[in-house]
Protein backbone atom coordinates (compact mmCIF):
# COMPACT_ATOMS: atom_id res chain seq x y z
CA UNK A 1 0.00 0.00 0.00
CA UNK A 2 1.52 3.22 -0.93
CA UNK A 3 0.06 5.58 1.82
CA UNK A 4 0.19 2.94 4.25
CA UNK A 5 -0.72 4.72 8.07
CA UNK A 6 -0.92 7.99 6.20
CA UNK A 7 -3.65 10.67 6.95
CA UNK A 8 -5.28 12.86 4.24
CA UNK A 9 -7.06 15.68 4.44
CA UNK A 10 -9.41 16.86 1.33
CA UNK A 11 -11.16 19.89 1.29
CA UNK A 12 -13.88 20.72 -1.45
CA UNK A 13 -14.18 16.98 -2.54
CA UNK A 14 -16.69 16.92 -4.63
CA UNK A 15 -18.13 14.03 -6.04
CA UNK A 16 -16.05 12.81 -9.26
CA UNK A 17 -12.30 14.30 -8.56
CA UNK A 18 -12.54 14.50 -5.06
CA UNK A 19 -14.14 11.20 -4.58
CA UNK A 20 -11.85 9.44 -7.22
CA UNK A 21 -8.74 10.49 -5.00
CA UNK A 22 -10.27 9.67 -1.54
CA UNK A 23 -11.28 6.33 -2.54
CA UNK A 24 -7.89 5.62 -4.07
CA UNK A 25 -6.02 7.47 -1.17
CA UNK A 26 -7.96 4.65 1.39
CA UNK A 27 -7.72 1.96 -0.89
CA UNK A 28 -3.88 2.75 -0.73
CA UNK A 29 -4.03 2.46 2.84
CA UNK A 30 -4.93 6.43 4.55
CA UNK A 31 -6.82 7.33 6.72
CA UNK A 32 -9.11 10.01 4.80
CA UNK A 33 -11.00 12.92 5.66
CA UNK A 34 -13.77 14.50 2.99
CA UNK A 35 -14.58 18.03 3.73
CA UNK A 36 -17.12 19.88 1.94
CA UNK A 37 -20.34 21.60 1.98
CA UNK A 38 -22.61 19.24 0.63
CA UNK A 39 -23.32 16.98 3.09
CA UNK A 40 -25.19 14.09 0.93
CA UNK A 41 -22.29 13.85 -1.34
CA UNK A 42 -19.75 14.04 1.20
CA UNK A 43 -21.15 11.18 3.26
CA UNK A 44 -21.91 8.96 0.28
CA UNK A 45 -17.81 9.25 -0.22
CA UNK A 46 -17.61 8.07 3.06
CA UNK A 47 -19.69 5.39 2.77
CA UNK A 48 -18.05 4.19 -0.24
CA UNK A 49 -14.43 4.02 1.39
CA UNK A 50 -16.28 2.17 4.22
CA UNK A 51 -17.96 -0.41 2.10
CA UNK A 52 -14.40 -0.95 -0.01
CA UNK A 53 -12.84 -1.71 3.78
CA UNK A 54 -11.46 1.72 3.99
CA UNK A 55 -11.19 4.22 6.78
CA UNK A 56 -12.37 7.98 6.25
CA UNK A 57 -14.99 10.38 7.94
CA UNK A 58 -16.78 13.51 6.51
CA UNK A 59 -16.48 16.59 8.35
CA UNK A 60 -18.88 19.81 6.74
CA UNK A 61 -16.75 23.07 6.14
CA UNK A 62 -17.53 25.86 3.94
CA UNK A 63 -13.49 26.85 3.31
CA UNK A 64 -14.08 29.91 1.90
CA UNK A 65 -14.30 31.15 6.06
CA UNK A 66 -10.87 31.77 7.60
CA UNK A 67 -12.45 29.68 11.18
CA UNK A 68 -14.03 27.06 8.93
CA UNK A 69 -10.66 26.10 7.10
CA UNK A 70 -8.50 25.42 10.23
CA UNK A 71 -11.91 24.02 12.01
CA UNK A 72 -11.08 21.29 9.50
CA UNK A 73 -7.35 20.99 10.08
CA UNK A 74 -7.88 21.01 13.91
CA UNK A 75 -10.78 17.79 13.40
CA UNK A 76 -8.59 15.88 11.12
CA UNK A 77 -5.45 15.84 13.91
CA UNK A 78 -7.68 15.25 16.88
CA UNK A 79 -9.43 12.58 15.06
CA UNK A 80 -6.06 10.52 13.50
CA UNK A 81 -3.16 12.25 15.29
CA UNK A 82 -1.79 13.97 12.58
CA UNK A 83 -1.91 15.27 9.19
CA UNK A 84 0.66 13.88 5.81
CA UNK A 85 -1.41 14.70 2.56
CA UNK A 86 -3.47 17.99 2.60
CA UNK A 87 -5.15 18.40 -0.73
CA UNK A 88 -7.13 21.34 -1.67
CA UNK A 89 -10.01 20.72 -4.25
CA UNK A 90 -12.41 23.05 -3.49
CA UNK A 91 -13.97 25.50 -6.16
CA UNK A 92 -16.98 27.72 -6.32
CA UNK A 93 -18.15 31.04 -8.23
CA UNK A 94 -17.37 30.91 -12.32
CA UNK A 95 -16.92 35.14 -12.56
CA UNK A 96 -19.03 34.95 -15.54
CA UNK A 97 -17.78 36.65 -18.64
CA UNK A 98 -16.21 40.38 -19.02
CA UNK A 99 -19.44 41.52 -20.65
CA UNK A 100 -21.22 39.59 -17.23
CA UNK A 101 -18.83 39.93 -14.59
CA UNK A 102 -19.65 39.35 -11.17
CA UNK A 103 -17.38 40.78 -8.69
CA UNK A 104 -18.87 38.48 -5.77
CA UNK A 105 -18.64 35.37 -7.92
CA UNK A 106 -15.09 36.00 -8.96
CA UNK A 107 -14.14 36.86 -4.91
CA UNK A 108 -15.83 33.69 -4.03
CA UNK A 109 -13.70 31.87 -6.72
CA UNK A 110 -10.51 33.17 -5.64
CA UNK A 111 -11.23 32.54 -2.15
CA UNK A 112 -11.93 28.86 -2.60
CA UNK A 113 -9.28 28.36 -5.16
CA UNK A 114 -6.24 30.30 -3.96
CA UNK A 115 -6.76 31.41 -0.12
CA UNK A 116 -8.26 28.35 1.12
CA UNK A 117 -5.38 26.17 -0.31
CA UNK A 118 -2.43 28.67 1.40
CA UNK A 119 -4.68 29.09 4.46
CA UNK A 120 -4.86 25.23 4.45
CA UNK A 121 -1.22 25.14 4.20
CA UNK A 122 -0.29 27.18 6.94
CA UNK A 123 -3.19 25.53 9.19
CA UNK A 124 -1.25 22.42 8.21
CA UNK A 125 2.46 23.25 8.19
CA UNK A 126 2.43 22.22 12.31
CA UNK A 127 1.10 19.36 12.19
CA UNK A 128 3.10 18.21 8.98
CA UNK A 129 6.16 19.02 10.42
CA UNK A 130 5.12 16.90 13.86
CA UNK A 131 4.93 13.98 11.72
CA UNK A 132 8.15 14.43 9.60
CA UNK A 133 6.79 16.12 6.68
CA UNK A 134 3.87 15.85 3.99
CA UNK A 135 2.82 16.31 0.64
CA UNK A 136 0.11 19.71 -0.60
CA UNK A 137 -1.79 18.66 -3.64
CA UNK A 138 -3.73 21.35 -5.24
CA UNK A 139 -6.68 20.59 -8.18
CA UNK A 140 -6.20 23.91 -10.78
CA UNK A 141 -7.47 23.42 -14.58
CA UNK A 142 -6.31 23.71 -17.92
CA UNK A 143 -8.22 27.08 -17.85
CA UNK A 144 -5.26 28.25 -15.89
CA UNK A 145 -2.97 28.20 -18.90
CA UNK A 146 -5.09 28.21 -21.83
CA UNK A 147 -7.71 31.12 -22.60
CA UNK A 148 -10.89 29.39 -23.56
CA UNK A 149 -12.85 33.08 -24.07
CA UNK A 150 -14.83 32.88 -21.02
CA UNK A 151 -14.51 32.79 -17.33
CA UNK A 152 -11.65 35.16 -16.27
CA UNK A 153 -12.25 35.25 -12.96
CA UNK A 154 -11.93 31.52 -12.84
CA UNK A 155 -9.29 31.19 -15.08
CA UNK A 156 -7.30 33.87 -12.85
CA UNK A 157 -7.69 31.85 -9.67
CA UNK A 158 -6.60 28.67 -11.21
CA UNK A 159 -3.32 30.10 -12.81
CA UNK A 160 -3.27 31.69 -8.83
CA UNK A 161 -2.96 28.26 -7.97
CA UNK A 162 -0.06 27.55 -9.52
CA UNK A 163 1.83 30.53 -9.06
CA UNK A 164 1.00 30.00 -5.20
CA UNK A 165 2.37 26.38 -5.69
CA UNK A 166 6.07 27.56 -6.91
CA UNK A 167 6.32 30.14 -4.28
CA UNK A 168 5.23 27.73 -1.59
CA UNK A 169 7.61 24.96 -2.57
CA UNK A 170 11.21 27.02 -1.71
CA UNK A 171 9.41 28.21 1.92
CA UNK A 172 7.95 24.53 2.50
CA UNK A 173 10.98 22.43 1.39
CA UNK A 174 13.00 23.23 4.71
CA UNK A 175 10.02 21.55 6.25
CA UNK A 176 10.05 18.54 4.09
CA UNK A 177 6.97 19.18 3.32
CA UNK A 178 6.03 19.24 -0.70
CA UNK A 179 3.59 20.83 -2.96
CA UNK A 180 2.57 20.50 -6.45
CA UNK A 181 -0.61 21.03 -8.42
CA UNK A 182 -2.26 18.67 -11.03
CA UNK A 183 -4.55 20.29 -13.86
CA UNK A 184 -7.02 18.25 -15.95
CA UNK A 185 -9.20 19.67 -19.13
CA UNK A 186 -13.01 18.62 -19.06
CA UNK A 187 -13.51 15.69 -16.80
CA UNK A 188 -15.78 12.70 -17.17
CA UNK A 189 -14.99 9.05 -18.40
CA UNK A 190 -15.22 5.29 -18.39
CA UNK A 191 -12.95 4.64 -15.28
CA UNK A 192 -14.94 6.74 -12.91
CA UNK A 193 -18.24 5.38 -14.25
CA UNK A 194 -16.99 1.61 -13.68
CA UNK A 195 -15.82 2.16 -10.04
CA UNK A 196 -18.57 4.53 -9.01
CA UNK A 197 -21.89 2.49 -10.59
CA UNK A 198 -20.08 -0.98 -9.79
CA UNK A 199 -17.37 -1.57 -7.92
CA UNK A 200 -13.94 -1.58 -8.14
CA UNK A 201 -13.96 -5.45 -8.93
CA UNK A 202 -15.39 -4.86 -12.44
CA UNK A 203 -12.29 -3.00 -13.27
CA UNK A 204 -10.63 -5.90 -14.61
CA UNK A 205 -13.13 -6.89 -17.05
CA UNK A 206 -13.48 -3.44 -17.81
CA UNK A 207 -9.72 -2.71 -19.06
CA UNK A 208 -9.65 -5.82 -20.95
CA UNK A 209 -12.68 -4.87 -23.20
CA UNK A 210 -12.42 -0.94 -22.79
CA UNK A 211 -9.63 0.03 -21.12
CA UNK A 212 -6.61 0.69 -23.81
CA UNK A 213 -8.65 1.35 -26.64
CA UNK A 214 -11.13 4.29 -24.87
CA UNK A 215 -7.83 5.94 -23.03
CA UNK A 216 -6.42 6.23 -26.63
CA UNK A 217 -9.23 7.59 -28.52
CA UNK A 218 -8.26 10.52 -30.86
CA UNK A 219 -9.86 13.66 -29.99
CA UNK A 220 -10.27 13.46 -26.29
CA UNK A 221 -12.75 15.49 -24.69
CA UNK A 222 -12.51 14.94 -20.97
CA UNK A 223 -10.27 13.25 -18.70
CA UNK A 224 -11.23 10.05 -16.18
CA UNK A 225 -11.67 11.22 -12.89
CA UNK A 226 -9.35 8.33 -11.75
CA UNK A 227 -6.55 9.42 -13.86
CA UNK A 228 -6.81 12.40 -11.96
CA UNK A 229 -6.82 10.25 -8.28
CA UNK A 230 -3.84 8.16 -9.86
CA UNK A 231 -2.00 11.36 -10.27
CA UNK A 232 -2.77 12.61 -7.12
CA UNK A 233 -1.75 9.86 -5.34
CA UNK A 234 1.85 9.56 -6.71
CA UNK A 235 2.17 13.28 -5.94
CA UNK A 236 1.13 12.11 -2.11
CA UNK A 237 3.55 8.76 -1.73
CA UNK A 238 6.68 8.69 -1.16
CA UNK A 239 7.57 7.66 -5.19
CA UNK A 240 7.14 11.55 -5.97
CA UNK A 241 9.78 12.58 -2.81
CA UNK A 242 11.82 14.69 -5.02
CA UNK A 243 9.12 16.56 -6.99
CA UNK A 244 7.90 20.01 -5.56
CA UNK A 245 6.71 23.02 -7.17
CA UNK A 246 4.96 21.52 -10.18
CA UNK A 247 2.20 21.62 -11.94
CA UNK A 248 1.70 18.82 -13.73
CA UNK A 249 -0.97 18.41 -16.58
CA UNK A 250 -3.19 15.24 -16.81
CA UNK A 251 -5.04 16.33 -20.31
CA UNK A 252 -4.22 13.59 -22.41
CA UNK A 253 -2.06 16.35 -24.47
CA UNK A 254 -4.60 18.89 -24.82
CA UNK A 255 -2.35 21.86 -23.48
CA UNK A 256 0.18 21.75 -25.78
CA UNK A 257 -1.70 20.16 -29.60
CA UNK A 258 -2.05 22.89 -31.73
CA UNK A 259 -5.78 23.36 -32.69
CA UNK A 260 -5.29 22.58 -36.52
CA UNK A 261 -3.25 19.27 -35.88
CA UNK A 262 -5.38 16.50 -36.97
CA UNK A 263 -4.76 13.87 -34.06
CA UNK A 264 -5.98 10.08 -34.69
CA UNK A 265 -4.27 7.03 -37.02
CA UNK A 266 -6.22 4.67 -39.16
CA UNK A 267 -8.18 2.90 -39.46
CA UNK A 268 -9.33 4.60 -35.73
CA UNK A 269 -10.10 8.17 -37.34
CA UNK A 270 -9.65 8.40 -41.02
CA UNK A 271 -11.25 12.20 -42.32
CA UNK A 272 -13.76 10.08 -43.89
CA UNK A 273 -14.67 8.26 -40.34
CA UNK A 274 -13.92 11.14 -37.97
CA UNK A 275 -14.82 10.30 -34.55
CA UNK A 276 -16.92 7.31 -35.34
CA UNK A 277 -14.80 4.71 -33.16
CA UNK A 278 -15.33 7.04 -30.49
CA UNK A 279 -18.81 6.61 -31.24
CA UNK A 280 -18.45 3.11 -31.50
CA UNK A 281 -16.54 2.22 -28.18
CA UNK A 282 -18.62 4.87 -26.21
CA UNK A 283 -21.80 3.06 -27.17
CA UNK A 284 -20.10 -0.49 -26.57
CA UNK A 285 -19.47 0.74 -23.16
CA UNK A 286 -22.69 2.05 -22.42
CA UNK A 287 -24.53 -1.35 -23.14
CA UNK A 288 -21.58 -3.56 -20.71
CA UNK A 289 -22.46 -0.98 -18.32
CA UNK A 290 -26.20 -1.19 -18.19
CA UNK A 291 -25.98 -4.85 -18.81
CA UNK A 292 -23.59 -5.26 -15.43
CA UNK A 293 -25.75 -2.75 -13.08
CA UNK A 294 -28.50 -5.03 -14.57
CA UNK A 295 -27.03 -8.12 -13.32
CA UNK A 296 -26.23 -6.88 -10.02
CA UNK A 297 -29.53 -6.02 -8.74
Amino acid sequence: MRLKDKVALLIGCSPNIGRSIARIFAKEGASVVVSDIKDKDGNETVDLIKKDGGNAVYFHADVSLSEEIEKVVSFTADTFGKINVFVSLANAGDSRSVADFDRSAAELCYKVNVLALIEGAHHCLKQMTKAGGGSIIAVSSIQGVQGVGAYPGYAAAKAGISGAVRTMAVELWNYKIRINAIYPCGVGGPEWEVVDQLGWEYMPEFEARFGADMRHLPLIVAIDPMALGYSALFLASDESNYITGVTLPVDAGASIIHYGVFRGIPPYDTPERKNERQRELHNQFKTWLEEKKAEKK
